[in-house]
């Protein structure tokens, strides 16, 4: 292993046996990780609340975890409140807790996320997927003198540092009056944006080797115990790849790799084959169009941007874009 890579890999503790959780290792090889990093260390010893943009499996439940673990309630919960898998009719019980007022108890029922947070921190994972009445209730919870469960009856003031993250703009959300403006502000106080995995390729190597570490101790646990290794080719494509699953895509090729090699080292086609069993669903596609032009030309530079990820195959992109050929033809001829 390289010299950086010794450095970075400081503070981490080692694989266990147990699952592997590649969102909560925040390994910076990067310089936009490390710039990140050094956000992080100002930020720690505060209560700020913080929001952590990013795609998918990009690793922002890594950084939350990062300035939680630095924090003065490191030794206090961390409670990720995964915001998407709330169903609508329990949503309010399971955030802000059960009922309780003189005339009703909740003796033997849980308490609510927020309650459950208190002293440590609160990871909001998704949080424009909540809905919108329970935006507004939880910007009143989280209110100084606000309460962790904002119904009848005296509870505490929440105390917990509050981390959200999102993967959609909420600032356009906002405006589609589809988040709420109040929490949105309460959140915004420091922002971090983790790159996409493709455009930090530094990162690779220092996480695939964590996670092939791991997946070796698991390995060995069941009783395969046989170190395993990257050829300079696989590592090549790995490095080359563009990692539209980003960090929780790396860990599950390098998991499957680990386990499907036949000897010590993994190879390129083993690694190849993995990865071209991914297949990006056309509908998750994005194209940028400059503005400028007008209409016009926002149109034929779609259809040449089509084209050009249709390799060419005049066809296929007039099928994409649900366009008989004759048409497509004819907009390229004027």
């Amino acid at each position: 292993m390289q010299r950086s890579e010794v450095s970075l890999l400081e503070e981490q503790p080692a694989p266990s046996c147990h699952a592997i959780r590649p969102a909560g290792r925040f390994i910076p090889a990067s310089a936009a990780m490390r710039e990140i990093l050094a956000l992080i260390r100002k930020i720690a010893g505060t209560d700020v609340p913080v929001l952590i943009r990013g795609e998918m499996g990009a690793g922002k439940q890594a950084v939350a975890r990062e300035i939680h673990r630095r924090s003065r309630r490191a030794a206090e919960p961390f409670v990720r409140v995964a915001c998407g898998a709330l169903r609508e009719p329990e949503l309010e019980e399971r955030l802000f807790g059960p009922p309780c007022n003189a005339f009703q108890a909740a003796e033997g029922r849980r308490p609510g996320l927020l309650a459950a947070s208190q002293g440590g921190t609160l990871f909001l994972d998704g949080v424009a997927e909540l809905p919108f009445w329970a935006q507004v209730k939880l910007l009143d919870a989280l209110q100084p003198g606000g309460d962790c469960r904002p119904r009848d009856g005296g509870e505490p003031a929440c105390d917990a540092r509050v981390i959200a993250s999102s993967r959609c703009d909420l600032q356009t959300a906002m405006a589609k009056n589809r988040f709420y403006s109040g929490l949105y502000y309460h959140l915004d106080a420091v922002r971090i944006d983790v790159p996409a995995l493709r455009h930090r390729r530094e990162d690779i190597r220092a996480l695939a080797e964590y996670f092939l570490a791991a997946a070796g101790v698991a390995l060995g646990s069941a009783g395969h115990d046989l170190p395993r290794h990257f050829s300079e080719e696989a590592w090549q494509t790995l490095l080359q790849y563009e990692w539209p699953g980003n960090v929780l895509q790396l860990a599950a090729v390098v998991a499957h790799a680990a386990m499907l090699a036949d000897g010590p080292e993994i190879g390129q086609a083993c690694v190849a084959g993995l990865l071209e069993r991914v297949q990006r669903h056309p509908a998750a596609e994005t194209i940028s169009v400059s503005l400028a032009g007008g209409l016009k030309q926002m149109e034929l530079a779609l259809v040449r941007e089509v084209i050009c990820r249709c390799r060419g195959n005049k066809a296929a992109a007039a099928r994409a874009l649900k366009l008989h050929r004759r048409t497509l033809y004819r907009l390229l001829e004027e």
